[in-house]
C-alpha cells in the first residue's frame, strides 16, 4: 500500500497537503476501512524468525503472511511492524493437512504444541495403514468428513479452536491463512487411500469428495467460533471454496494457464459491495535467485493483478518464502479504479485508475498500445529500459508482460493549489521524481484556489475554495460548511493560507495571513468556519512584510505547528508557535538569496517522522529552494528548481510522490 504507511502530513504556504487518496481494504472484518491506492501488495514470508531490523522494510506492505511460529519467535518484530505500519494486515500461516514429523527438537514451539492435538487415527493411510505424505518431512492428515471423532471432536474441530485460542488470540494477527486449500487430496496422495479408515481403499471420487466437504468444515468452524471477526484465505488453484473463504492466494502464477488463473481469481470477488477482494496474485522466479531481476516476469504478474483488484507477491518461490523483494512498480501510486479491467484484443487487456492506467500483454507475440493521450512512464532504478520516466502516446508491449503508466495531469488530492499551476517534483539534491504536469480542477475556474481534502474528520473529501476576499468549504454532499471573509467582503488583497490539526481534535484548522502591503492579522478558523483565538499580530501590529504561513509536526505527536515566514530587523525570520499561539523557537534564514522574504513550507524529508522546512524565494527573484532543520540548521545548499527566463520565485509544498516514506519537494508556478 503502502501499501503505503499512513502518517501526518503537514500543510504548507498558500499549498497545502494531508494524504493521498484511499481506497478501501479491509471490509466486514474492521470496524472502520483503511484507506488504500493501488498497486497492493502482499508477501508470503515463511521463515519462522523474523529480523529486528527488517520490522520497518516488512511494514511497507500492505498484507503479510507470516508463519505462526514468529508469535512466540519474533512478538517484538510483529509489534513493530504494526507501529510502522498500523494499517497493515497479517496473517497467521498453518498448514491443516500436514503435520511435521521432524523430532520435538528442531520442531517449532508451535507446531509441537499443534502436535500434540493430533490423535493417531487422523493421520491419513492407506488400507494397509500406512501413513501417506506428500511434502518431505511431513505426514498428510485425514480432512476430510470421513475422519472420527475424538472425545466428540473432529479433526476440523481441534484446527478451529487451535487457531482461534492459541494464534488469534495473541492479538497479533487480524486474520488466518490455511495453506494448501486443495479441492481434491488423490492428486498429493495417490490413488491408495483408505479415507474412512476401515481397511479398504476407497474409490476416488468418494475421496475427494469427503477431502472437499471435510476442507468445507474447517473453514465454515474457524469462521463460526470467532464470529466472522477474521478473513479467513486460503492457497489453492481452485474454484471450491468460494463460499467458505474470504480471497484465495494464486501461488506460482505464471505456471498457470493465465485465463483460467484469472477466472478462479475473479470467482472469490465477493457479491457484498461492501467486502473488497483480498486475494492474492502470488508470482514467483521459479526457485531461482536470478528471477529477483526477471523484471519482465515481476511485471506480468502484477499488471494481472491489478486487472482485478488482487493484492500482489513476488518472491522466490515454493521452496523459499522469504524475500523482501520491492520493486520499482510497488512504490508507484495509481489511485483508485475508474472501471472494470477491459479487453483490448485476444492478449491486451488495461485497467485504468484516476492517476494511471495498468497494461498487460497475455501473448507470446508483443504488441504496439494506442494510448489515446501522453502518458508518463514511471522513474526506476531496475528496470531502467522500461521504467525511464518517458512522455509516451503509444507503447510496445513484449508478450507475457505489463507497464505501468501514470497520468500527466490529474488533480491531487489533499493539496490547496492554484487553479492552472504547473507542478515539478525534486528531491533535496535536486534530482527529479518524476516529470511536471498542470493541476486544474474543471470544477472551478483558472486562478481560483482549490483544496480537495477531509477537513472536518468524517472520512470523506471537502472541498475549499478562496476566491479573493472569500474561503468557502463544501462538504461531500455539496452542502456548505462555512462562507467567510478573513478580511472583509472589501479586501482586494492576497490572502496565503495553510492548515493543520494544531488544537490536536483530529479536525484541520484553516490559518490564513497576509499578503505583503497589509497590515493585517493572521486568523485561525476550525473546520466550520469559527474563528478561534485573537486577531494575532506576530510580528507587530504595523508590520507590512506579508507572512508566510505554513504547518508541521515537530516532535513525536500528531499536532501541528503553526510555521510563519517574515521579515524582522531588515531579514527573513521563521518562527513557530505551538496550538495556544506560544512561540516555540525562531531563527533567521542566513543565505542571502533569500534575504527578501521567504515562501515556506513543511515536511518530513528524510523519513524520521520530524517535519522539516523548506524555504523558497518570493517573486521577483530566481526560484531557489533550500531544505533547513527544524532548528534552522541547513539540510541542504540551496538550489535553483528550474530554469526560467523571468523571475517568479518559487512556491513549495512537500508530499512522498514516489511513496518511500520521504515527502518530496513540490514547486509550483504558472
Amino acid at each position: 500500500m503502502l501499501n503505503r504507511m499512513k502518517k501526518t502530513l503537514q500543510h504548507c504556504y498558500h499549498y497545502i497537503l494531508v494524504a493521498v487518496f484511499l481506497y478501501s481494504i479491509f471490509f466486514p472484518f474492521a470496524a472502520q476501512a483503511q484507506v488504500q491506492s493501488n498497486p497492493k501488495t502482499a508477501n508470503m514470508f515463511l521463515h519462522w524468525t523474523l529480523k529486528k531490523d527488517d520490522a520497518q522494510t516488512f511494514a511497507k506492505w500492505d498484507v503479510l503472511i507470516l508463519d505462526m511460529e514468529t508469535q512466540y519467535t519474533s512478538r517484538d518484530v510483529l509489534q513493530a511492524i504494526k507501529t510502522h505500519n498500523p494499517h497493515i494486515k497479517i496473517f497467521a500461516y498453518i498448514t491443516p493437512q500436514e503435520i511435521t514429523t521432524a523430532s520435538n527438537n528442531t520442531v517449532g514451539v508451535m507446531r509441537k504444541k499443534l502436535r500434540t492435538y493430533i490423535a493417531d487415527s487422523w493421520y491419513l493411510q492407506n488400507a494397509n495403514g500406512n501413513r501417506l505424505s506428500w511434502w518431505p518431512n511431513t505426514h498428510l492428515l485425514n480432512m476430510s468428513d470421513k475422519g472420527p471423532k475424538i472425545n466428540g471432536k473432529t479433526i476440523q474441530d481441534v484446527f478451529a479452536y487451535f487457531v482461534r485460542d492459541e494464534i488469534l488470540a495473541t492479538g497479533l494477527w487480524d486474520g488466518v491463512f490455511y495453506d494448501n486449500a486443495w479441492d481434491n487430496i488423490s492428486y498429493f496422495a495417490g490413488n491408495t487411500i483408505d479415507i474412512d479408515a476401515n481397511g479398504i481403499n476407497d474409490p476416488l471420487v468418494i475421496v475427494d469428495t469427503a477431502w472437499k466437504n471435510g476442507m468445507k468444515k474447517l473453514y465454515t468452524k474457524t469462521k463460526d467460533i470467532t464470529g466472522g471477526k477474521y478473513p479467513i484465505i486460503g492457497n489453492g488453484f481452485t474454484s471450491a471454496y468460494t463460499n467458505e473463504l474470504d480471497g484465495l492466494l494464486v501461488e506460482n502464477f505464471a505456471s498457470w494457464d493465465w485465463e483460467r488463473a484469472m477466472t478462479i481469481h475473479k470467482s472469490y470477488t465477493p457479491t457484498n459491495p461492501r467486502a473488497e477482494n483480498i486475494s492474492i496474485i502470488h508470482n514467483t522466479a521459479f526457485n531461482s535467485h536470478f528471477g529477483r531481476y526477471n523484471f519482465k516476469n515481476m511485471r506480468f504478474g502484477l499488471t494481472s493483478a491489478l486487472l482485478y483488484d488482487a493484492y500482489y507477491a513476488y518472491d522466490f518461490g515454493d521452496t523459499d518464502h522469504g524475500q523482501l523483494w520491492w520493486y520499482d512498480e510497488y512504490a508507484r501510486d495509481l489511485g483508485v479504479p475508474q472501471n472494470r479491467a477491459n479487453q483490448i484484443d485476444s492478449t491486451l487487456w488495461q485497467r485504468f485508475f484516476s492517476k494511471g492506467v495498468s497494461l498487460v500483454n497475455t501473448g507470446d507475440v508483443a504488441k504496439e498500445v494506442q494510448l489515446n493521450g501522453e502518458y508518463e512512464k514511471i522513474h526506476g532504478t531496475q528496470d531502467t529500459e522500461v521504467n525511464n520516466g518517458a512522455i509516451i502516446s503509444e507503447v510496445t508491449l513484449s508478450g507475457k508482460d505489463g507497464v505501468l503508466l501514470l497520468k500527466t495531469n490529474y488533480l491531487l488530492s489533499d493539496m490547496v493549489f492554484t487553479n492552472g499551476d504547473f507542478v515539478r517534483f525534486l528531491r533535496p539534491d535536486k534530482t527529479r521524481v518524476r516529470n511536471g504536469f498542470f493541476l486544474f480542477d474543471d470544477a472551478f475556474p483558472g486562478g481560483d484556489t482549490v483544496l480537495r481534502t477531509d477537513i472536518n474528520n468524517d472520512k470523506k473529501e471537502d472541498v475549499v475554495r478562496s476566491k479573493r476576499n472569500a474561503i468557502t468549504a463544501t462538504r461531500h454532499d455539496n452542502q456548505r460548511l462555512f462562507n467567510i471573509y478573513p478580511y472583509t467582503a472589501n479586501f482586494s488583497g492576497t490572502m496565503h493560507m495553510a492548515y493543520g490539526d494544531i488544537t490536536g481534535d483530529g479536525k484541520q484548522e484553516i490559518i490564513v495571513a497576509p499578503a505583503k502591503g497589509y497590515a493585517l492579522p493572521v486568523k485561525i478558523y476550525d473546520a466550520y468556519g469559527k474563528k478561534l483565538f485573537h486577531d494575532w499580530y506576530p510580528f507587530g501590529v504595523d508590520y507590512t512584510g506579508g507572512i508566510a504561513v505554513s504547518t508541521g509536526v515537530f516532535g513525536r505527536g500528531h499536532t501541528a505547528s503553526i510555521v510563519l515566514g517574515g521579515i524582522k530587523n531588515n531579514r527573513p525570520v521563521i518562527a513557530r508557535y505551538g496550538g495556544s499561539l506560544g512561540l516555540q523557537t525562531e531563527f533567521f534564514v542566513t543565505d542571502p538569496i533569500f534575504f527578501a522574504g521567504v515562501t515556506i513550507a513543511a515536511g518530513d524529508i528524510d523519513g524520521n517522522g520530524i517535519d522539516e522546512i523548506v524555504i523558497g524565494t518570493t517573486p521577483g527573484h530566481k526560484p531557489y529552494v533550500q531544505v533547513l532543520r527544524a532548528s534552522g540548521i541547513p539540510y541542504n545548499t540551496p538550489f535553483v528548481a528550474y530554469t526560467s527566463f523571468d523571475v517568479p520565485g518559487a512556491k513549495t509544498q512537500l508530499k512522498d510522490m514516489d511513496f518511500d516514506g520521504k515527502d518530496d519537494i513540490i514547486v509550483m508556478g504558472n
